[in-house]
């Protein structure tokens, strides 16, 4: 096999003599293997429907890794006879440095024998107390509320300024839709800050735990986090049975889609009883935290001592935040610490964001579908951020991205690095940062939800065609059969590509017949896991004589791994939970069948794809005649759903897991009901509605699985376990 030239020492007849070894001392710092035990256990309470991280270790060069994960579960009391299978999974994988910070990882490592080191504003270290502090201050958006006598409000000060004006009475001259929007504003700031920082978020799972313990049972951030959200829920149970929510948000239309279904859209938190549903209220607000978007409330007469309680626990949290994530006790209203200190701004309160942009790139790249996902690997993904931080507007103060000098050179900063951060979401001089930093929030501190697998409407594909374009030119009433030849060739290929999907190795695999060599720097996949979760039905309960309950337990088995690694980075297990769909609505795809070209024919199965029916989904007369996705041609001899019959469809609705197209498509015309993102994915709120208990409105109180994950690592490290003080 031919071997790169860059990869092997020189061998040219050089007058300088640099490959001898006389010249060449060739310095070598090898050294032998000391094994290390780095078993640990994480006890985690996932989500159906969450990408949930349960093990994370950081790698160095030359490590052999052996993994066993041995993972107990139990979920007790699902209400009635659960009969639908439970799935739990297990997936690993390993991050490089280089990939995480593709510009800058080598002047990272390597230490120069010449010219400049890298500044401290390029290392991977973001501003965290820096960018919470920023975010309770949001003195660019709240104009009419602000202190004519000294600077802007914080948003504790605005949320008491509108609960002064929530009765019937407003500041002269203020528009009651504004107060509404301030408020709207203010209080999804806070909501969204308190979720990244609670307990069972992705920052608690990947070890950023904030935290000063009040008590023996509980800490002082956390108690202020569920106060919080405690009252936040009584607030919205009196304000509308509904709320929608928009804010303009500056991102590139060709990186990301905003919202499938609109620029807005208005959520249902009442159930058919029209009792406030805690469960649509969770996942109306995780659905509007990762759409990036704002709540808004169409109005705001509500009682006075909801808003004072809110308030309240506005203020705890905000106080006991300022004691906690911050190093020093800095006021947030002044600027006058040295992360906005022009001399220094890169030393205070920093935290590595590697471990959180790892899990977002293998979220990216593996779970997610490149047909219907705008976002379906980490290059994109990775895109996405420099559109939220440096957006190439003509109404931005950006017209590159910020660089440090290097050398003499001007480079460009990685974007998990200190001096992308603040430049582009804490520097004062950039207009629209507060924007884009509750954007930037939600594409870097939320978990992500996972996708179904093996469903009917779900393996949809939202067009019948790749891009392209097959008109044929009519010359006096005929077109030539050249023409037709050509455009029909044209037409199986972006079939075929349409089939491929947008990824360059299964497509250049598809297309050209060979795979290339894997250059990319991507987050790479090391191994899958599935564990089915058994359930154990237990009858005659001590509150209600005869009736059943459902115990889910689950024990994974023995396998190990074993992995070398040849470079820095971070090894990621996630876990996940899945179950097949059952439907309750819609037409079964036989009964679209009419003529013969309907029916199978073997000389007709390669004209092209065929639609599945938006009826088969939602069966009523006004979309009969509309499509939901596209499919592969005779797809109801290859496929077929699962449907609930008889009375699991009324009093035993809760012994199976069912996906209601109604919860997600009630309030969205029938037009817009397509194949999306969002329905590829599991909601957390799918498992509610069979549990016999509901718990607490913060993501800490909020859980289906309790889980004790035994990650046994067994590692053989090339770094010595009692090292001297010289060699």
């Amino acid at each position: 096999m031919a071997i790169n030239p860059s990869q092997k020492p020189e061998a040219l007849d050089n007058p300088m003599q640099r490959a001898n070894e006389i010249n060449d001392p060739q310095f070598s710092n090898k050294q032998g293997y000391f094994p290390y035990d780095l078993t640990h256990q994480e006890v985690i309470s996932p989500l159906f429907g969450h990408v949930t991280p349960c093990m994370t270790l950081l790698t160095a060069p030359g490590d052999r890794i052996v993994m066993q994960d041995n993972t107990k579960l139990i979920r007790n009391q699902v209400n009635g006879n659960l009969l639908s299978t439970l799935n739990q999974y297990i997936d690993s994988f390993y991050v490089s440095m280089r990939t995480l910070l593709p510009t800058n990882y080598e002047k990272l490592i390597v230490n120069p024998t010449k010219g400049d080191d890298l500044p401290n504003s390029a290392l991977p270290q973001i501003p965290f107390s820096a960018f919470v502090r920023e975010w309770f201050n949001s003195d660019k958006e709240v104009s009419f509320l602000y202190d004519p006598n000294g600077d802007a409000y914080d948003l504790s000060a605005q949320l008491s300024v509108i609960m002064r004006l929530s009765s019937t009475e407003y500041l002269d001259g203020a528009d009651p839709e504004m107060v509404n929007s301030v408020f709207s504003y203010a209080l999804c700031r806070y909501a969204l800050m308190a979720t990244i920082l609670s307990r069972g978020q992705l920052l608690d799972y990947l070890g950023v735990q904030f935290d000063v313990q009040g008590n023996a049972d509980f800490s002082i951030l956390q108690q202020a986090i569920d106060e919080f959200f405690d009252n936040f829920a009584r607030l919205v149970e009196y304000v509308e049975p509904v709320f929608a929510y928009e804010v303009d948000i500056p991102l590139a239309d060709d990186v990301v889609v905003i919202d499938p279904f609109g620029t807005s859209r208005t959520y249902r938190l009442v159930d058919f009883d029209g009792n406030f549903d805690l469960s649509l209220f969770r996942s109306a607000l995780a659905d509007v935290f990762e759409r990036g978007k704002m709540l808004y409330f169409p109005s705001l007469y509500v009682p006075g001592d909801v808003l004072t309680n809110l308030v309240a626990s506005c203020n705890l949290l905000l106080n006991n935040i300022v004691g906690i994530v911050f190093p020093y006790n800095t006021p947030l209203s002044s600027y006058i610490d040295d992360i906005n200190d022009s001399t220094n701004p890169f030393e205070r309160g920093h935290i590595s964001p590697l471990p959180m942009l790892a899990y977002q790139q293998i979220i990216a790249q593996y779970f997610s579908n490149n047909t219907v996902d705008n976002i379906f690997n980490a290059d994109l993904y990775m895109q996405l951020l420099r559109a939220v931080m440096f957006p190439n507007e003509e109404s931005s103060a950006f017209t590159k991205e910020p660089t440090f000098t290097y050398n003499g050179v001007s480079t460009e900063y990685d974007y998990a690095s200190a001096g992308a951060f603040y430049y582009s979401l804490l520097s004062n001089e950039i207009a629209g940062r507060h924007n884009r930093s509750y954007v930037f929030a939600t594409l870097f501190f939320l978990l992500r939800r996972s996708l179904r697998y093996g469903d009917y409407f779900a393996t949809a594909r939202p067009r019948m065609l790749a891009v392209g374009q097959l008109g044929i030119n009519v010359e006096n009433g005929m077109v030539s059969p050249i023409d037709v030849t050509r455009n029909l060739l044209m037409q199986r290929y972006l079939n075929a590509a349409n089939y491929i999907g947008s990824g360059f190795l299964p497509y250049f695999a598809s297309i050209y017949g060979v795979t290339p060599s894997d250059t990319m720097s991507i987050p790479r996949y090391i191994s899958h896991r599935k564990i089915e979760i058994g359930n154990q039905i237990t009858n005659n309960t001590a509150e209600k004589q005869g009736a059943q309950t459902t115990n889910l337990i689950a024990h994974s088995d023995d396998t190990a791994y074993d992995v070398f690694i040849d470079d820095h980075g971070i090894l990621l297990n996630l876990m996940s939970f899945d179950t097949l769909p059952i439907y309750t609505s819609g037409l079964d795809s036989i009964y679209h069948l009419a003529d013969r070209f309907d029916f199978f024919n073997p000389m007709l199965q390669n004209i092209g794809d065929q639609p599945i029916m938006l009826s088969e989904l939602l069966a009523n007369d006004t979309t009969a005649t509309k499509q939901f996705g596209w499919t592969m041609r005779n797809k109801e001899y290859k496929y077929k759903n699962s449907r609930a019959h008889g009375i699991f469809c009324t009093n035993l609705a809760n012994g199976y897991l069912v996906r209601y197209p109604y919860d997600d498509f009630v309030y969205s015309s029938n037009a817009d009901v397509k194949i999306s993102s969002d329905f590829i994915r599991d909601k957390p709120r799918y498992l509610d509605r069979v549990l016999n208990v509901q718990t607490g409105t913060s993501p800490a109180n909020y859980w289906h699985f309790l889980v004790s994950c035994t990650n046994v690592v067994k590692t053989a490290r090339a770094i010595q376990a009692t090292p001297p003080v010289l060699f």
